[in-house]
């Protein structure tokens, strides 16, 4: 069975709708129908979801290539699915089996002392993580965003989650091309996104100009 028939034979078991099943792994409903029919393969992009999926089967196992790879036979005969973790190269798939293996460990109940800790990182829900910040308060001349020394819980809740907009926004646009504004329901949550978008245009308006006064030199 491969990985496309195993989600949708678990979502079907589950009575959920792929819009349910996409929400609740954090990716569009699109991108979970392609793999359901097994027309895209979850790269390091979706690795997350495809962890949380994977970590919550009865068990799996890793086929580690080396060198030119694994006889296209044996794949053909016993792999139901290939991960790739992105466009580069490595001597063997140790490597990467390890981050596969990390990134679905960690979200085994009791490995974190709380959810919060995996579901507020990068790509849990098409997002990047926001900036992370620690003691002192101030350091080489760069202060901490006085919202976050505020105690203020929600203004600090609010600032996370325009920073995780616009951090994704500006590095990685693909992301934020499958984010569904229609979740957004309330005038609070669309102010904080109308902002992230305001302060994102600025900053790649300030990254235009600094390039035209400093232009590449051929």
């Amino acid at each position: 069975m491969t990985l496309g028939q195993n989600i949708q034979t678990a979502r079907r078991a589950k009575g959920l709708s792929q819009e349910a099943l996409a929400e609740r792994i954090g990716v569009s409903r699109q991108a979970l129908g392609k793999w359901e029919k097994d027309t895209a393969l979850p790269g390091l992009d979706n690795l997350q979801a495809l962890a949380a999926e994977l970590g919550r089967s009865d068990g799996f196992l890793l086929l580690c290539g080396h060198y030119e790879g694994v006889d296209q036979r044996f794949l053909d005969e016993c792999v139901d699915e290939e991960i790739s973790m992105g466009d580069f190269v490595v001597t063997g798939g140790e490597i990467p089996a390890m981050a596969v293996t990390d990134a679905i460990c960690r979200m085994v109940p009791g490995v974190l002392p709380e959810e919060e800790c995996f579901t507020e990182e990068s790509h849990w829900a098409g997002l990047l993580e926001y900036p992370q910040y620690s003691r002192p308060d101030e350091w080489h001349g760069r202060r901490v965003p006085d919202v976050l020394l505020s105690g203020h819980h929600e203004n600090v809740a609010k600032w996370r989650k325009k920073e995780s907009y616009k951090r994704t926004m500006l590095r990685r646009p693909d992301l934020w091309a499958q984010f569904d504004e229609k979740q957004l329901k309330t005038k609070s949550e669309k102010k904080v996104l109308a902002e992230a978008k305001a302060e994102a245009e600025a900053i790649r308006a300030a990254e235009a100009e600094k390039a035209e006064e400093n232009p590449t030199e051929e």
